[in-house]
């Protein structure tokens, strides 16, 4: 017992050690490569994953932070995506991010001891960006729920769900975040249309219109409108961009340079098909989503338009689609609707709406109507958060990601010391605990065999008096369990001295809660049937040698 207490006792505290660090079970990124959101879905549903989650680019990491009482100290700090079920400091992220503020995060023990903070207090997280040769800087305020052990990290980290910092590095790259308040920067915004529709206010000026406008596309070598038709049987003419759609700089800046100013404009976006997803008790269903043929618009109130896109209207109802995009790619839609789709399958958006739609026809985003906030949805990633579950994953996972062309580096060879101790031990130990039952039982059964020899005559007696055999033979199993009870008392309390005395001799380098000589309630429950098995063996065995002969001829022989 005491061998397989120090066994139990020292291997336990060098797994624990292994498994209170999580950064052993982790699986690192040799090198940066780009990694597709599928693949993250497929190991999300392998057993020896533990937690996974996406990064981003490098450069989308790192930031200011700052307590909300002293602003002015700001301690760089790195930024982590987290998750449910992060390792590195079990906690719970209430909701999706993207619609939950303000921003829950994690923080290491060093962030919060140069900022002195703790668990309960805001943080403001404060990213740059270069726009036209200055830096801009935008900030958010974060909720510490949980300020992970200094085991975890010495260096000055900020955990924050994925969505958070996809949303900075959209910041970063010069986009907009309406969740945030972060106005565009120098780059294009998202939205796009595939077609601007233009046409005269006044229909008799129709001849004139058009000379005019083609004049133009000579003069600046757009490509020909074509002369349309509309319902009213009023002419247009479209324009349609060789590759992509028009985005909301470029249309303000066409209706900038035309020559003709005295005509109306129609952002035209061609039909897409979605499924209703959500939306006042509608069942899940294939709709069509197009632009209003019949929303004609003067020049200044498209501009108006545009600039008053974060205003949503509170009396629309909330509507979510999936829209069918290129490659199989669909884009998620929440869209604040007036009045319900109609049974034809066909719903009519406004200009703003079809412009969100345009951009998802061409590449996967997400768009939440009731936040005006829209953003790319990502279809792989720069980098990745790897924790096998358990120690004897490691190494099968990183064989698992290989095949998949994704190269990882762990620390088999410490978590191979352990596990190679703890075989080895485990082997030595159970060669001397069968030597020791062996042992044990061959001594257990001697005895009883000799005690029974010595007291046939007595037994025989017995037996002729009328007391049953069975009661003879109960009397020796009794026996036999007396003294492996007996036995496993005195067990114990030398179990007890002895591990006090490794204690002593072996203790001093453990750490709090660490044990040499460690045996739970159900290793010496085992230990005690198996002792009490191979006596009730040993006496069975034993008193059989009581039935061989007969009793009056034992009691006149012996």
């Amino acid at each position: 017992m005491l061998l397989w207490g120090a066994k139990t006792g020292v291997v336990d505290a060098l797994r624990n050690r292994l498994l209170k660090d999580p950064r052993i079970r982790e699986l690192s990124l040799i090198e940066g490569r780009t990694i597709s959101v599928q693949w993250f879905e497929k190991m999300r549903s392998n057993s020896q994953v533990g937690f996974i989650v996406p990064c981003v680019r490098q450069i989308s990491l790192y930031g200011n932070a700052s307590g909300v009482e002293k602003r002015n100290t700001k301690l760089e700090v790195a930024y982590l995506p987290t998750a449910q079920g992060d390792p590195l400091g079990e906690w719970n992220i209430d909701g999706y991010l993207a619609s939950c503020l303000p921003v829950q995060c994690m923080i290491t023990s060093s962030v919060a001891e140069n900022l002195s903070i703790g668990e309960g207090s805001e943080i403001i997280l404060e990213q740059t960006r270069t726009e036209n040769g200055s830096v801009a800087t935008a900030s958010f305020k974060a909720v510490i729920r949980k300020v992970a052990p200094a085991s975890v990290s010495n260096s000055n980290v900020v955990f924050l769900p994925l969505p958070v910092i996809e949303r900075i590095e959209n910041y970063k790259d010069g986009r907009k975040v309406g969740i945030f308040g972060w106005k565009q920067g120098g780059s294009s915004s998202l939205e796009q249309y595939d077609s601007v529709r233009i046409k005269p206010i006044d229909p008799a000026r129709w001849e004139e219109f058009c000379k005019s406008i083609r004049d133009f596309t000579q003069r600046m070598k757009l490509v020909e409108p074509a002369n349309q038709v509309g319902a009213d049987s009023i002419g247009f003419l479209e324009f349609k961009p060789e590759i992509d759609g028009f985005g909301k700089d470029a249309v303000n800046l066409f209706l900038r340079e035309l020559p003709f100013k005295e005509l109306l404009v129609n952002l035209h976006v061609d039909q897409v098909k979605a499924s209703l997803e959500q939306g006042q008790g509608r069942e899940i269903k294939n709709v069509w989503l197009k632009s209003s043929d019949e929303t004609w618009l003067r020049p200044d109130e498209v501009s108006e338009l545009f600039s008053s896109a974060g205003k949503p209207n509170p009396d629309a109802g909330n509507y979510r689609f999936r829209v069918d995009g290129h490659d199989g790619l669909d884009s998620r839609l929440e869209l604040m609707l007036p009045d319900a789709p109609n049974d034809s399958g066909t719903i009519v958006l406004g200009p703003l709406e079809s412009g969100v739609l345009g951009i998802a026809r061409r590449r996967p985003v997400e768009f939440l109507g009731s936040r005006n906030d829209l953003r790319p949805l990502r279809t792989e990633y720069l980098g990745l958060r790897l924790y096998a579950k358990n120690l004897e994953d490691v190494k099968p996972l990183r064989i698992r990601c290989a095949q998949d062309g994704v190269e990882l580096s762990t620390q088999e060879d410490r978590i191979a010391q352990v596990l190679s101790l703890d075989r080895s031990l485990g082997k030595l130990f159970l060669f001397i605990a069968f030597a020791g039952l062996i042992g044990g039982f061959g001594a257990l059964f001697t005895s009883l065999y000799l005690s029974i020899e010595r007291s046939k005559r007595q037994f025989a007696v017995l037996q002729i008096l009328g007391i049953p055999t069975i009661y003879v033979l109960a009397a020796t199993i009794i026996q036999g369990l007396l003294l492996v009870i007996c036995g496993a008392l005195v067990s114990f309390v030398l179990y007890l001295c002895g591990s006090e005395l490794l204690e002593s001799a072996l203790g001093n380098g453990l750490a709090n809660g660490e044990v040499v000589c460690k045996l739970g309630f159900s290793q010496w429950l085992i230990a005690l049937l198996s002792a009490s098995a191979c006596a009730l063996f040993a006496a069975v065995i034993s008193s059989m040698k009581l039935r061989i002969k007969d009793p009056a001829v034992v009691a006149r022989c012996e």
